[in-house]
């Protein structure tokens, strides 16, 4: 598929974070120098209101490392049943959800030599992923205990922030920041196709799998699934050659208020509007068109993948103890996944693949849910600032969240869980006009132990064994009629950060 030379430039250079399924980074730019009251380019981000108290011309770019480690333990299941008990006699070979990859956060901010206004720019990929597995293209969860949830995914979404703040006060500043976004996605996973044949289907011979009975999760019946979703390219959407046309709009409200001198409050709002997604008002998916064709156990066909890109609400404080030497910091962000509760579309809490053209079949090839059952997510933030020389700003910030996924749907391809943060950093003012930035942090997960799964292979047979009427299908059409995926997932993830500030 074709892309602009920017665009690719980007994605080879600048690598996007790694995660399982697409959460919102704890910190955009890996540093503990941001937050939604924090002055400075970033804020472009935060809180465009911010951005109104920068003088002149400020630039920033961070990268880093992100390393993760974890482990997924499959709990063993019953191959009769496809459920963990006492009659379990499959077990599965700890599997490491381990990953590396880089980072980026670029920053612009020019007050157009106005004491009113300023103006700022960023580049950033908030929500991103990309996890892969060990896949010899055989689907047996011997091999590969992800298989059905997760063979490999690669989600990548590029904000581009324009940001406009006024200072309508010396005490208060108003500001917004309109986001068109590209987003594409590559995931690949396997279907226990046997689950389509129902209960007796199950347990009885069938040319599927060679003339023997299938049973759970028997390799012979798992389907590859592949799909690549693009947005329709940001730089050349539809039929409109050279228009850039993005496929959805953030839009950001902030404001910025000193009530006193040693304190600084930032509140800011973001929404994400999709563009020709299902759904409407403010529960509306997030759509990824396929434009290279979607494989569903083997129909080909254009497709979508549709999720949903949360909103954000952020409030902050600042506290200048001791100007230029001491200052503290806190904040608050709710996430918004899962949307607010009164949506219907699937996508809104998940994933749903979807197949264009294909009619609906015993097989369901023409639309299937990933249950995720996202939830909103509430993070809390302290930190502190200390200067002891003028060249050397040093920071310590400290994160707790709670998780975005209940314990119930946690799977290889989306773990979540309670989550703690430790980030120390130091900024050295090398030159009046050049800034070093360096920061390591530790984000922790508490372990999560699934059992039992909101997953049951059961919810798919009954669905069929009813001849797919709706009052025996909820579980199965709500994503979770897939085999479980009980167990005991722990990780942590380091994250190392490097930056550059230039201020004229």
């Amino acid at each position: 598929m074709r892309r602009s030379y920017l665009a690719g430039l980007a994605l080879v250079l600048l690598a996007p974070p790694a995660a399982a399924f697409p959460l919102f980074d704890l910190r955009p730019t890996g540093t503990p120098f941001e937050g939604p009251a924090e002055i400075e380019p970033t804020a472009s981000w935060w809180n465009p209101a911010a951005l109104a108290p920068l003088r002149g011309f400020h630039l920033q770019f961070f990268g880093g490392l992100r390393a993760r480690r974890g482990t997924f333990d499959r709990t063993a299941i019953d191959h009769t049943t496809g459920l963990p008990g006492p009659g379990a006699d499959r077990t599965f070979p700890a599997l490491a959800l381990d990953d590396d990859s880089l980072r980026y956060f670029a920053a612009a901010s020019w007050d157009f030599g106005l004491d009113y206004f300023a103006f700022g720019l960023s580049v950033s990929a908030p929500w991103n992923s990309t996890l892969g597995f060990s896949d010899d293209g055989s689907g047996n969860s011997l091999k590969l205990p992800a298989a059905y949830h997760l063979a490999s995914e690669s989600f990548h979404s590029l904000f581009i922030s324009l940001a406009v703040a006024l200072h309508l006060h010396p005490r208060f500043a108003i500001g917004l920041a309109v986001m068109p976004i590209d987003s594409w996605a590559d995931l690949t996973l396997y279907r226990d196709r046997a689950l389509d044949q129902g209960s007796a289907g199950m347990s009885q011979p069938s040319g599927l799998c060679g003339a023997t009975a299938c049973g759970f999760e028997n390799p012979l019946a798992a389907t590859r699934i592949q799909l690549h979703g693009d947005g329709g390219v940001f730089w050349n959407r539809g039929g409109s050659p050279g228009l850039p046309w993005p496929l959805g709009l953030g839009l950001e409200w902030g404001i910025l208020i000193r009530p006193i001198d040693p304190l600084f409050v930032g509140l800011s709002y973001l929404h994400v509007y999709p563009f020709g997604g299902s759904g409407s008002g403010y529960e509306r998916s997030y759509e990824l068109p396929s434009q290279r064709g979607a494989t569903v156990a083997g129909t080909s066909g254009a497709g979508t993948l549709a999720l949903a890109l949360p909103d954000i609400l952020q409030a902050g404080v600042r506290i200048l103890l001791l100007p230029d030497k001491l200052e503290l910091s806190g904040w608050a962000r709710l996430v918004m996944y899962g949307g607010y509760g009164t949506s219907n579309d699937p996508a809104i809490a998940g994933l749903v693949l979807r197949l264009d053209g294909s009619a609906a079949t015993a097989a369901g090839t023409e639309k299937l849910v990933l249950a995720r059952g996202l939830r909103p997510a509430l993070a809390l933030e302290a930190g502190a600032r200390w200067r002891p020389w003028r060249w050397l700003r040093l920071g310590l910030s400290e994160i707790v969240e709670t998780s975005a996924i209940p314990a119930g749907y946690v799977n290889p391809e989306a773990f979540d869980a309670l989550k703690f943060d430790t980030t120390l950093g130091a900024e050295f003012r090398i030159r009046s006009w050049l800034r070093l930035v360096l920061a390591y942090g530790l984000t922790a997960f508490l372990p999560a132990s699934v059992n039992p799964s909101a997953f049951d292979p059961g919810a798919r047979l009954r669905c069929v064994d009813a001849q797919f009427a709706t009052t025996a299908c909820a579980d199965d059409l709500a994503g979770r009629g897939l085999p479980t995926a009980a167990g005991r997932y722990s990780g942590i993830t380091h994250h190392a950060t490097a930056g550059v500030g230039l201020d004229f």
